[in-house]
């Protein structure tokens, strides 16, 4: 078990132009952030799921805040992870894929939450085999270890550098790959889907990609209707992708079984999310993958937990995934000396608050979400002007853009206004993409 540590710092967190507490010289908790990718809130125990597909999670958010609202700040891990990773909106980080030039890397300028928890005395460690991140310097920036690993051994890692950390806090974020497509759950976590029909799943937009699968369909073809699934179909492929969040979710148990045999659990301050969500047929125009930035696949699980801070319970209110770096140094009390646009969530654990705006922007598109209504439009053309009344209309099935104007204009001027409100100049130069990024991109099955 560690030794008591003790540490001293000063003044106060710029958070979101707000100055929010710094506890005074005490111990310092361990952080473990755990990702996964590509979960949707809905398919969780914990968010009211029929199938009880993360027991393990379960146990671990009775004792903890569940927000049941929170929001990606995009559609995919490469422009989520930057959001997450620093605490800014996509049009402050400066990662943009959507213009001539691509940017898919954090500039020098950035300051990530691994980059000032190191400068606060953690040693720090990422544990992922999680591509986009890996191959991209600029999110890694501030990790003393950065290791390619797999979720088999995920736990086993973490476990090892909190030990070996000794006296000092340690900041540890594993990274799941799963459930990304395609759907692979082992054999004693694939408990749902029907053994006895023709073999079916999604991969990405590569040839390689279809030959490695049995019954693989690019979501290209799928999202631009070349190819036609039927209800079924998409069942099938909801049950897989519950198999691996079955698989996940055993994952997290070692993890957690291994924080409580070292007396660790309750001392650990613990965060889980997703970066984005996941289609199955939802859209006609987004039927599966992660791609439009629906609510399907922005809705992301937020589990935190910290008994000596955060009392258990549950919150209503819209959150963002740029509110988890401030969060996390709320909680670990660490300073954040710079600007950011998230808030810390600590004050929601205690009072439901109200919705905060999340906006992004994703490929082509952009999107705007006040709680109320989400806005999605192209940012090139004007083929695309979507408005759907989240309250009335929460499968979003209903375009309120034609019918209502008037509204459709004030969600824009809403939208531009807050992009004005929010900016945050990083000083930097952004990192134009590269001929080897999109090599991989293709790789992964982002683009053809």
């Amino acid at each position: 078990m560690k030794a008591s540590r003790t540490m001293r710092w000063a003044a106060a967190a710029l958070l979101a132009g707000a100055t929010v507490p710094v506890r005074a010289a005490q111990e310092r908790p361990d952080v473990v952030v755990v990702v996964w990718d590509a979960t949707r809130a809905d398919h969780l125990t914990p968010y009211g799921y029929a199938r009880d597909t993360t027991p393990n999670l379960a146990a671990i958010a009775r004792g903890g805040l569940v927000f049941e609202r929170a929001m990606a700040s995009g559609s995919w891990t490469g422009a989520s992870a930057p959001c997450l990773f620093t605490g800014l909106f996509t049009h402050n980080n400066l990662v943009d894929y959507a213009t001539k030039d691509w940017v898919l890397d954090l500039p020098d300028a950035a300051t990530t939450f691994a980059e000032t928890f190191k400068g606060a005395g953690y040693r720090t460690a990422i544990f992922t085999g999680q591509g986009v991140i890996l191959d991209h310097p600029g999110m890694l920036q501030g990790f003393d270890l950065v290791q390619r690993a797999g979720e088999p051994v995920l736990a086993e890692r973490a476990l090892d550098f909190i030990d070996q950390a000794g006296d000092a806090p340690a900041l540890v974020v594993l990274w799941f790959t799963n459930p990304h497509a395609p759907y692979l759950p082992r054999a004693e976590h694939d408990l749902w889907s029907d053994k006895s029909r023709e073999p079916l799943n999604i991969v990405g937009c590569n040839d390689n990609a279809v030959k490695k699968v049995p019954g693989a369909i690019k979501w290209c073809d799928l999202n631009w209707g070349k190819v036609e699934l039927a209800p079924d179909d998409y069942q099938h492929l909801r049950d897989l992708y519950d198999g691996e969040l079955h698989q996940d979710d055993a994952e997290l148990g070692e993890l957690w079984k291994g924080l409580a045999d070292r007396g660790l659990a309750d001392e650990t301050v613990f965060l889980l999310t997703a970066d984005h969500g996941e289609a199955f047929g939802e859209h006609p125009d987004a039927r599966a993958w992660h791609t439009l930035p629906y609510f399907v696949n922005q809705h992301v699980p937020l589990v935190v937990r910290y008994p000596k801070r955060l009392a258990p319970g549950r919150v209503a209110g819209q959150v963002r995934l740029v509110d988890v770096y401030p969060t996390l140094a709320d909680l670990a009390g660490v300073a954040v000396d710079h600007p950011v646009n998230g808030v810390s969530l600590v004050a929601a654990g205690r009072d439901a608050g109200q919705d905060l705006p999340n906006i992004g922007f994703t490929h082509k598109i952009a999107f705007y979400n006040d709680g109320r209504y989400r806005l999605i439009e192209s940012r090139t053309t004007d083929d695309l002007r979507a408005v759907y009344d989240l309250r009335a209309d929460p499968g979003e099935q209903h375009n309120l853009a034609a019918d209502q104007p008037d509204l459709l204009s004030r969600l824009e001027k809403a939208m531009e206004d807050f992009v004005a409100g929010t900016h945050v100049d990083l000083g930097g130069q952004a990192k134009p993409a590269t001929e080897e990024d999109f090599e991989r991109l293709r790789a992964l099955g982002y683009v053809e």
